[in-house]
């Protein structure tokens, strides 16, 4: 017995969360980022649309305490240069690209939020390491490019 809980151990764990409209969205972002710091970098995928700009504006404008205390690295295609809050906030170290970004991700650590702003809100978190690795591999390759 203790030798196939040592194989159940060895075995990384993979989970996934959904969490559904505005409060939802912030408690993912809130277990997301507990307790990481500025050695800690959010690295995302921001796809602009003018459908629910205002709304995913004023959202991640009211969680800026969130992720002040944390490194960002961002990706977003040319309209959200069009944002208010990308021109207002000091916190965005976002590149832009000139053909779509694979939706609205978030990538931390061992964990990978998927936000989808329509037709309701909806955010998925993900733990898993080998789903991170795939989405920085392609984050650190299109960085590379984008202006």
């Amino acid at each position: 017995m203790p030798e196939l809980e040592k194989i159940q151990e060895s075995i990384p764990s993979q989970e996934a969360e959904v969490f559904i409209g505005k409060k939802g969205l912030r408690t993912a972002y809130e277990k997301m980022l507990k307790g990481k710091t500025k050695k800690d970098e959010v690295l995302y995928f921001y796809f602009h649309s003018q459908e629910y700009a205002e709304e995913s504006d004023l959202f991640y404008h009211s969680i800026q305490e969130l992720t002040k205390r944390i490194s960002t690295m961002g990706i977003a295609n040319k309209e959200y240069k069009k944002s208010w809050f990308a021109n207002k906030s000091q916190l965005l170290n976002v590149r832009f690209v000139d053909f779509p970004t694979l939706g609205n991700i978030d990538i931390l650590k061992d964990m990978t939020m998927l936000v989808s702003w329509r037709p309701s809100i909806v955010g998925i978190l993900i733990h898993s390491k080998e789903i991170v690795d795939n989405f920085r591999n392609y984050f650190n390759k299109v960085w590379d490019k984008a202006k």
